[in-house]
């Protein structure tokens, strides 16, 4: 899997697709359309060594009952998981977060 490189303090690092933040948790949102919180997340998919999240790429495969979600209604929630996990924001683990906290005070 990936490596952080080049941390700028008060920064987070890129994400880089490790898959280390849904090894270790399963997001609400996992939570409520899985029906579980056994970890590693049951929705957590590795392609080519990088890892990404099956309810954004395949959001009824994971789910625990059939939505019968519109196609508009998925692209809604695919936005929704994408907004609260906070993904594109950069890397979600310990410490950048921690770090990130400090830097704001």
């Amino acid at each position: 899997m990936g490596s952080k490189t080049e941390v700028v303090k008060g920064h987070r690092p890129a994400c880089d697709r490790c898959g280390s933040c849904c090894t270790g948790d399963v997001c609400w949102i996992g939570l409520t359309l899985m029906g579980t919180n056994r970890t590693p997340c049951p929705a957590l998919e590795e392609h080519d060594g990088l890892t990404s999240c099956g309810l954004v790429a395949d959001t009824g495969r994971y789910a625990l009952v059939d939505l019968a979600l519109t196609p508009d209604q998925i692209t809604t929630l695919k936005t929704h998981i994408l907004r609260i996990n906070n993904f594109g924001e950069g890397c979600d683990m310990e410490p950048w977060i921690a770090e990130e906290q400090e830097a704001k005070q």
